[in-house]
């Protein structure tokens, strides 16, 4: 599983504490040199996933020097670890529609706009049209947030059980596809604020199932040529997912 020099990464650590953007600088067969603009402490002997276009490979930190950290493949992680590593289980709306071939530009970051709640001046004296102003922006930026989920042609989906990686979504439907279509996918992530991001994925698997004497139709689906906006906020989204189940089964004994 190659990682291509000149290109952006996503880098974390297994348990999601750390992660970061970096630059493939240089690559020696199963040795990679990324530099990096963040703060990523000490990670030297800890095993890290790389995230770059549709793959995810596990790797050991060698050595870090200023911004350059030095990495290598670690031998003998075999594909179910790196994907255990990886995937969530949750529910969302999912909107999915067969386009037949890949389209330049299909891959758009749905972003509701910040608060600008932040931007009033806080040396207003009266303290009632602070509040008053506060109140009109955040009433503003629900109507705009709730126009643009609509806009993305999501907003009155009914969630649906998935499983999601960076590189990839699995979830069962009605419709009946076939490995191999090309197919749209509009999806809004549960994060606040909510994001609606639409990409798209080629079908690789597609598994009949009988239940409540219906039939659906449990289909995986790979993402393809994603943009990095997009695979951005899904990592996001799902290190937080994970650190949220870490967190529950540490509680929970």
């Amino acid at each position: 599983m190659r990682i291509e020099a000149g290109r952006s990464v996503q880098v974390r650590t297994k348990d999601g504490a750390v992660c970061f953007k970096a630059r493939v600088a240089e690559e020696n067969g199963s040795s990679y040199l990324l530099c990096t603009d963040a703060d990523t402490g000490d990670l030297t002997g800890q095993r890290v996933l790389i995230c770059q276009g549709n793959t995810e490979t596990m790797a050991v930190v060698r050595s870090v020097k200023g911004n350059e950290l030095r990495l290598e493949v670690a031998a003998g992680a075999n594909n179910e670890e790196r994907r255990s590593f990886f995937r969530v289980d949750d529910a969302f709306p999912v909107k999915i529609r067969r386009v037949g071939s890949r389209q330049a530009g299909c891959h758009v970051l749905f972003c509701p706009p910040s608060t600008r709640g932040a931007e009033l001046e806080t040396d207003i004296g009266d303290r009632g049209l602070v509040a008053l102003l506060q109140e009109i922006n955040n009433k503003l930026d629900f109507l705009l947030n709730a126009f643009i989920l609509r806009e993305a042609g999501v907003l009155n989906e009914e969630a649906r059980a998935v499983n999601i990686s960076a590189s990839g979504i699995r979830f069962e439907i009605d419709e009946e596809f076939e490995p191999g279509d090309v197919v749209e996918l509009r999806m809004l992530l549960p994060s606040y604020p909510p994001r609606a991001v639409m990409t798209l994925g080629e079908v690789t698997r597609v598994n009949a199932l009988e239940k409540a004497g219906s039939k659906v139709y449990d289909t995986a689906i790979e993402f393809v040529e994603m943009s990095d906006d997009v695979r951005e906020q899904i990592v996001q989204y799902t290190l937080r997912r994970q650190r949220e189940t870490i967190m529950r089964r540490r509680k929970d004994g």
